[in-house]
């Protein structure tokens, strides 16, 4: 059994909805993506993005989303190294 690949998102506000970073992620997202908060003073939050099992292609979109700008804020983006549990 193969598990899914997870993208890590960082460089988004608090009140960015889950709909509206799909549309910038594409079908890729379709599967499922989390939004979460970081505890603190800034407002900001990171997104958890699962995949189908195939590494090369979330190996492309991660590079795209590092070259986005979301809501003037750059992205930052890489694939889970270790299957998340």
């Amino acid at each position: 059994m193969t598990s899914p690949v997870r993208l890590l998102i960082f460089g988004l506000m608090r009140d960015t909805n889950a709909p509206e970073l799909s549309r910038l992620l594409g079908r890729e997202a379709d599967s499922g993506l989390q939004m979460v908060d970081i505890p603190g003073d800034n407002d900001e939050a990171f997104a958890v993005v699962q995949l189908s099992p195939d590494r090369d292609q979330a190996m492309r979109l991660a590079d795209r989303v590092n070259h986005c700008h979301f809501h003037g804020r750059h992205l930052q983006c890489w694939v889970t190294a270790l299957p998340w549990v």
